[in-house]
Order: structure tokens, then C-alpha cells, then sequence
């Protein structure tokens, strides 16, 4: 690697020149709190059983309190990982009051596929509403993981069912989501046509959110690298394929523009008493390989200075893969894939090849600019 570069990443963190004031300023936080799931959806690779007490809920407390005297700013949490109308420890979660203050800096995300009774699901959502007025932005976002053979077949039961438990939300906390599942549906999928159909029956001319489709690459979760390169390289080819037009640039948008979550985020996963760097790989990828651990101090806690050498070692043990790789180290997105810590999940894996669509990166054009522009705007 370039001696410039390694000095240049180099530079010993200080309170007058902390790592986050070049590159850094915003958190992203994945807590893997739930625990339990009914279902077992196709290209789902989540772990059902979590282990969750009162102190890790502390403990996450304490870690947003540090990022706000330290200045970083709050974008999104996601609480996960299995259905949150499913997982059977939600009103210990709930009921908690330092998880509900979280809701003051974050703006809670979480996933579900409506299958649990409506009776079920309107007592969970009624909770929840109890406490998001309180809480950043919108408060609280549902990814609805669509059956998508009946929602294209408009069977009946399910298109009812759906709409009435669908009733329950405000539709512009509501985005539409399907698993990455290389060998049944999503690989026969339209997603065009799929996209549209969402666009244009959850979308009336008062909502002021977009609820398109978005992608889940859960398979980025597993830890068998011949799987991982098999769905990678099926998505990448749909990506390829269908991306023309402003439909199928919005279900893309944040997954290939190189400018979301480059510089301007720190990702971490909390799963399991522990606290791991998150990379982002079309979104961010909570995974608990050693490589991403930040393990706790002599105190039992982290520091600041504790993360910012994670990522620091992060970097500098990237561009030292890269030149292993077979197209990294001269590749221009090179800074762009080290800041989201691609090339340490693809060490973790034995991957030397890029697994994104890269083409699409560089398109210059109409298309791009759109592409950057929905990203800015949401």
C-alpha cells in the first residue's frame, strides 16, 4: 500500500482532530433485540434466537449518549431482526424505557410480513404509536415483506387481507420489500412490473413518501462464501438487466449510488451483548464475524477513541486486500468501498472479485443523476 496513504489514515485521534471530523458525522445503528419468528421466508438469513436483558438495553443507552456528546449526529435504527409482530419478546422491548428514549435521536425501522392475527398486529402497532410522537422523523417505518406470488396473482384472501392490516399504518411509514432468493421467486421476478403495481396502489396524490420496493439482501448475513457469490452474482445480473427507467432506478437508488453511506456514516450492529462495525453493501449488512467485533475495554465498555481505531485498522487492512483482489486496487470506488468496509467483508469470506454491479456505478447520464438526486431527497 501507498505509504502516503497509511500516514495519511495515520494521524493519532485527538479531541481537536477526531477520525469522525474528516469523514464521519452521522450514526446508523442495526439492533438485533427480537427474538423469535414464526415464518421462514425464502432468502431469509436472519439468526431467530437473540439474547436480550435489561443491561444490553443500558448499554445502548450509554453508547448514544456518548455519540451525542461527541457530536455525531442520528439517522435511522433498525430493530431487528426477525418480524417484529412475530418476535415474542417485543413488549419486554417496548415497555423498556431506555430503548423508547432511543426513539429521541433515532427514527425506528423494522421489518414483518402482516402473517400474524390482525388482532395481534393492531395491539403491537397501538403500542408503538403510544410512544412515536416523541420520537425523531417519522417515528417508525415498516418494511412489508410481500408474498409475491399472490400480490402478481391478486389472490384474493392475501390482497384482503393485506389492505386491512395495512389500515392500521399510516402508508407513509410503509415500504414494500422482497428477500434475494436466487433459485425461486425473486430469480423469475419482474420487478419493473411489481414495482409499478406498488407505486401506483399505495402511492394517492396527498401521500408526501414515496412507498416503492425496496431489495433485502439478506443472503449477505450467511457466512458460506459459495452462497453469498451465487445470490451476488444473480442479483447483479437482474441489476444489470433491468436497470432502464425511473421505475427500476427507484428500487435501486440507495443500493447502487456511491455516494450513500461512503463518508457521512458510522454503521454499527448491536447483537448478543456485543458491538460490531456494520459495512454497508447495497445496506447496511449486520453480520457478527470477528473481523467487525469491537470488543468491550477493561471498564466493560467502549470508548470513542476505542471505534475510531476499529475503523482506522479497518481501512488499512482494506487496501491491503485490495491489492489481493483481482480488481480492487486500481478500481476508482476503491474509497468508496473501504469507507463502507466492503473489502473486510469480502476478506471474511475469501471473495477476490466485486460483487456489484459496477457498470452501474459509473453509467454517467440522465440515469445517474436520477439516481443521485432520489437519494439526496429522501
Amino acid at each position: 500500500m501507498d505509504d502516503r496513504l497509511r500516514k495519511a489514515y495515520s494521524i493519532p485521534h485527538t479531541a481537536t482532530n477526531p477520525l469522525r471530523d474528516a469523514c464521519l458525522t452521522s450514526v446508523n445503528l442495526t439492533l438485533d433485540l427480537l427474538d423469535g419468528c414464526a415464518y421462514h421466508c425464502d432468502g431469509c438469513f436472519v439468526k431467530r434466537k437473540n439474547k436480550v436483558n435489561d443491561d444490553d438495553l443500558k448499554d445502548i443507552a450509554r453508547l448514544v449518549d456518548m455519540w451525542e456528546d461527541q457530536g455525531f449526529g442520528f439517522n435511522e435504527t433498525f430493530v431487528g431482526p426477525t418480524d417484529i409482530f412475530s418476535a415474542d419478546n417485543f413488549d419486554a422491548i417496548f415497555d423498556n424505557e431506555d430503548f423508547l428514549a432511543l426513539g429521541e435521536h433515532f427514527t425506528f425501522a423494522c421489518v414483518s410480513t402482516l402473517l400474524d392475527d390482525y388482532d395481534k398486529i393492531a395491539a403491537r402497532i397501538e403500542k408503538i404509536r403510544q410512544y412515536s410522537p416523541n420520537w425523531r422523523g417519522r417515528g417508525f417505518e415498516c418494511f412489508v415483506m410481500i408474498d409475491i406470488e399472490k400480490y402478481l396473482a391478486n389472490d384474493t384472501a392475501y390482497m384482503v387481507d393485506l389492505w386491512q392490516k395495512l389500515e392500521l399504518f399510516d402508508l407513509d411509514d410503509v415500504f414494500f420489500t422482497v428477500n434475494v432468493d436466487k433459485f425461486g421467486r425473486f430469480a423469475q421476478l419482474n420487478l419493473a412490473e411489481l414495482n409499478k403495481r406498488l407505486m401506483d396502489e399505495f402511492n394517492p396524490p396527498s401521500k408526501d413518501c414515496t412507498t416503492g420496493l425496496r431489495i433485502n439482501p439478506s443472503f449477505l448475513r450467511s457466512n458460506n462464501a459459495v452462497l453469498v457469490l451465487e445470490y451476488a452474482d444473480k442479483l447483479r445480473q437482474i441489476m444489470l438487466e433491468e436497470m432502464e427507467g425511473d421505475l427500476v432506478s427507484q428500487v435501486y437508488s440507495n443500493m447502487i449510488n456511491v455516494h450513500a453511506n461512503a463518508t457521512t456514516f458510522h454503521d454499527y450492529t448491536y447483537r448478543n451483548h456485543e458491538l460490531y462495525v456494520a459495512p454497508f453493501i447495497y445496506e447496511d449488512i449486520p453480520v457478527t464475524d470477528s473481523a467487525f467485533h469491537i470488543p468491550r475495554n477493561e471498564d466493560g465498555f467502549w470508548t470513542q477513541e476505542q471505534l475510531d481505531d476499529k475503523h482506522r485498522e479497518l481501512f488499512l487492512k482494506q487496501m491491503e486486500y485490495a491489492e489481493r483482489t483481482s480488481e480492487c486496487s486500481t478500481c476508482p470506488h476503491l474509497a468508496t468501498c473501504t469507507s463502507r468496509h466492503m473489502l473486510t467483508y469480502m476478506e471474511s469470506r475469501h471473495i477476490g472479485k466485486c460483487i456489484l454491479p459496477k457498470e452501474l456505478l459509473t453509467e454517467p447520464g440522465e440515469n445517474a443523476n436520477a439516481l443521485a438526486q432520489c437519494v439526496r431527497t429522501a
